[in-house]
């Protein structure tokens, strides 16, 4: 006889608030939720919402109120009980909230000369990487409250490796458990959450540019080759325990990797030719150019960005100059420049979406513009005067973290959020 144990299905009691604009942050109380936040779907009237936290006594969550969504009520539904729970309607008013971008930190302890990469495994704890100086340091900065506060500390190789090496890009499969790479093939793991990081070995003095895991174990990493032996792509289904060189059929290196499931990876480049956008549909152990496939104006591009298997962004420079938005909605069979351009004579260095029409670009000078419509239209946000951003991550429709150069006397490190 199998006897199977059903969990009590969900109820929702009140929302609060239960209005506002998008990108609202909604506390749903009722019962029997999942203190997982990832095991919990949450909907504004049909339109699915990402979960921010998930109370440890499962009668509370938070979520923001997603783009596209309209009045009506939100339901809840619990992995595993195979139930919805429907509760009170929310009403959504107005234009999105927030809007304002802030330097949360023109320095953070450990002296940080420059921020070029950036990662938020989850809504709350975000980790970015960088370094400068003389000489040449490694450094991370930690968040754990979505940005809003930052520590920092230098991340040393181990004796006789051959001295400091700036970190140029970072991912994180979980809150603890992450990787940063940079110069001379350096890779470091942390499973601590940044206490300790330890030094990989890899046979590559590959300028690491870029690194994107899915998973505890499988991750690619992307840069620059510095001699022939060298290769712009690495690739471990170890968690970085070893690293396997792959074939770069553009020859032009890279700049940015976007790991996106177990099968399908996008990495881009500079102008070599034609534009660098390389696919692979097996996890990064083959690749082939898409670059023919973009439009004519593109030049080199800097960073690149999916939320699922088809919808993509890649950002950097126009022929022309200036900055440069394309999209694919096909996995990169096709790619089109958006509607409408963001303004400026500055590329763009990073580029981050939270669904298929909210989104938001940095790049040289400050630049920084946000699309509620997928790039139909762009909307000026600049904030970071004097300031060179790197990248940026937007933890929902409204806030939002950008990393960067803060171009004073000092020439420190700048971390701005959106509020």
């Amino acid at each position: 006889t199998t006897v199977v144990v059903r969990s009590s299905p969900p109820t929702i009691t009140t929302l609060t608030p239960n209005s506002g604009p998008v990108g609202t942050r909604v506390t749903i109380a009722g019962t029997n939720f999942s203190m997982t936040p990832s095991q919990n779907t949450v909907t504004f009237n049909g339109t699915p919402a990402p979960v921010a936290s998930a109370s440890p006594t499962y009668d509370q969550l938070e979520a923001d109120v997603p783009t596209g969504a309209t009045t009506g009520p939100v339901m809840v539904t619990v992995l595993g009980t195979g139930d919805a729970a429907i509760g009170p309607d929310f009403t959504v008013t107005g234009p999105p909230v927030g809007g304002t971008w802030t330097l949360v930190s023109s320095t953070v302890t450990g002296d940080i000369p420059q921020l070029l990469d950036l990662a938020f495994p989850t809504a709350v704890t975000g980790y970015a990487v960088g370094g400068g100086g003389s000489p040449d340091r490694p450094y991370y900065a930690k968040t754990t409250d979505g940005g809003m506060t930052w520590m920092a500390d230098s991340i040393s190789p181990p004796p006789g490796t051959g001295g400091d090496v700036a970190m140029h890009g970072v991912a994180f499969a979980n809150a603890d458990t992450g990787w940063a790479v940079g110069g001379l093939g350096r890779v470091f793991q942390t499973m601590d959450g940044g206490a300790s990081w330890a030094q990989q070995p890899t046979t590559f003095q590959t300028t690491l540019n870029g690194v994107s895991f899915i998973d505890g174990l499988n991750g690619i990493a992307v840069g620059a080759p510095l001699v022939a032996a060298d290769s712009a792509i690495l690739t471990t289904n170890d968690g970085g325990a070893n690293w396997v060189g792959q074939s770069d059929p553009s020859g032009a290196g890279l700049f940015a990797v976007h790991f996106q499931d177990a099968a399908n990876a996008w990495a881009v480049g500079p102008f070599f030719g034609s534009p660098t956008i390389l696919y692979s549909s097996d996890g990064g152990a083959s690749w082939i150019n898409q670059g023919a496939q973009a439009p004519t104006g593109t030049a080199e591009l800097l960073d690149v960005f999916f939320i699922d298997a088809m919808r993509g962004w890649a950002v950097g420079r126009r022929v022309a100059g200036g900055p440069w938005v394309i999209m694919t909605a096909d996995g990169g069979a096709t790619w089109d420049s958006t509607a409408t351009q963001p303004a400026g004579s500055s590329a763009l260095t990073g580029v981050s979406f939270v669904d298929a029409m909210s989104g938001t670009v940095v790049g040289i000078g400050g630049t920084i513009f946000r699309t509620d419509d997928g790039g139909a239209t762009w909307a000026d946000e600049a904030g970071a005067n004097f300031a060179t951003l790197n990248d940026v991550h937007m933890l929902n429709p409204v806030n939002g973290v950008a990393v960067g150069l803060q171009e004073s006397s000092t020439m420190e490190a700048a971390i701005y959020r959106r509020e």
